[in-house]
């Protein structure tokens, strides 16, 4: 998960941004001079063809693109079922202001019945992406996952090392000199060409890019590639990238404006990879490509 401070959602903070905030309509007839704007996408959908084996990119791209730019629009306008896990655990400690259930209560009340609350984290938003692309085929993978880690959690390094060794994925380690883990790094690759994952099974690796060296090296092999599987610095954070674009779920992210006062991050960001600075080691795989 991206490790970023959440700030306590006051009660007044909260109060303010709820007045007049209501699911329902309010009876009268809205009148606008000009037509509404066109929908503004957070992600532009895929028409790519798809060029990998075994995976399809262009239906793991798409499938992040819906529930992002579907966020988004309920964000602005009203109220997403989509919210981070981390949000959800501060709110349901907070009491709704005048009232005696939690503000968590309040948020699950107010969604129309057609949806359900969703609670992401960074790991399971990229394992929506990761599910969409194997078109039915991911049970294969959980049973690979069990195989391994038993009943551990899915993580970013534990997928890596299902889809690099059953799945022909290749992995690329792009790291900081200075990150606290680059010796230890550089000898497990420089040993067995691999990426050393703390008391479970080391992540095989393709290449080692050096930060402030390579990057050049690193940002081609991004471009090349529209979807690729990552986590940064021994699985802290979650992610998968669109060619060059870092995409992430932030689990403090709220589902509505009216739920969010101070603005936090979004539950929904893309990076350029270049400017991308939160860890200062991170492994990205990719699936094989056709013949």
């Amino acid at each position: 998960m991206r490790l970023a401070h959440l700030s306590k959602i006051t009660l007044t903070g909260l109060l303010i941004s709820l007045l007049g905030f209501s699911c329902e309509p309010s009876g009268q007839p809205q009148e606008t001079a000009n037509p509404p704007p066109p929908r503004q996408l957070f992600s532009a959908y895929s028409t790519l063809t798809n060029t990998y084996e075994g995976f399809h990119s262009p239906k793991a791209i798409n499938c992040a693109a819906a529930i992002e730019n579907t966020y988004f629009e309920d964000y602005a306008k009203g109220i997403s079922p989509f919210h981070g896990t981390e949000w959800a655990k501060e709110v349901q400690a907070q009491q709704m202001p005048g009232d005696s259930i939690s503000v968590y209560e309040h948020y699950v009340r107010s969604l129309p019945d057609s949806l359900t609350a969703t609670a992401h984290h960074c790991t399971s938003y990229a394992i929506e992406a990761l599910k969409a692309g194997f078109e039915g085929t991911f049970p294969k993978i959980d049973s690979l996952h069990k195989k391994h880690y038993r009943d551990h959690e899915y993580a970013g390094w534990s997928i890596a090392y299902v889809l690099c060794q059953y799945y022909g994925w290749k992995a690329y380690l792009y790291i900081s000199p200075h990150s606290a883990e680059y010796h230890q790094c550089q000898k497990v690759f420089q040993q067995k060409k691999a990426y050393p994952v703390w008391k479970q099974p080391d992540v095989p690796l393709e290449a080692m890019y050096v930060m402030g060296e390579q990057d050049s090296l690193f940002q081609s092999l991004l471009t090349e590639n529209e979807f690729g599987w990552g986590f940064s610095y021994q699985g802290w954070h979650t992610w998968f990238t669109r060619f060059d674009m870092l995409k992430e779920c932030y689990w403090g992210g709220a589902p509505a404006a009216a739920y969010d006062p101070y603005q936090q991050r979004p539950l929904f960001i893309q990076t350029p990879f270049r400017t991308y600075h939160d860890y200062d080691s991170h492994v990205v795989c990719f699936p094989p490509k056709k013949s």
